[in-house]
């Protein structure tokens, strides 16, 4: 299943591939998720490990679907998410929480942020190919 997203340009239609960005602190674990959503989704995927980077990441990638993890040193995913929310370029890209975290408090939290999803490692990939596939279909109405 390749992700795919039509583009209206003046007088023309065209297909371009989807886009993930992941910011988790935590690289190996960035590029274990990136690697299996480009082999199950034939999506672009760019893994950033700094957080104090991820809105400048997220405005030179355009991602379609960003996956932010909450707890990183320097910076919170709730800070990130804030910058991402209130930056005019990056605003309306969708959100989904991917981290340890596992409270109601946390969960409420990242819905007041705008977030789109909430799922908790360990997370098993099938669940996290659902919720993307649902975020992505949600969102843009993709054909996959």
């Amino acid at each position: 299943m390749v992700f795919q997203k039509i583009i209206r340009k003046p007088e023309s239609w065209c297909m371009e591939i989807m886009k993930i960005l992941i910011i988790d602190d935590e690289r190996e674990f960035g590029e274990m998720i990136s690697l299996y959503l480009a082999e199950k989704l034939g999506c672009e995927t760019v893994v950033e490990s700094d957080p104090e980077n991820a809105l400048n990441a997220a405005r030179w990638f355009m991602p379609d679907l960003i996956l932010l993890d909450i707890i990183m040193p320097k910076k919170t995913g709730f800070d990130v998410l804030s910058d991402l929310k209130n930056d005019k370029k990056t605003s309306l890209i969708p959100v989904i929480i991917l981290t340890v975290v596992d409270g109601t408090g946390s969960k409420i939290k990242a819905s007041e942020y705008y977030a789109e999803d909430y799922l908790v490692k360990p997370v098993s990939l099938p669940a996290l190919i659902e919720k993307v596939n649902s975020v992505i279909k949600r969102r843009y109405g993709i054909i996959a």
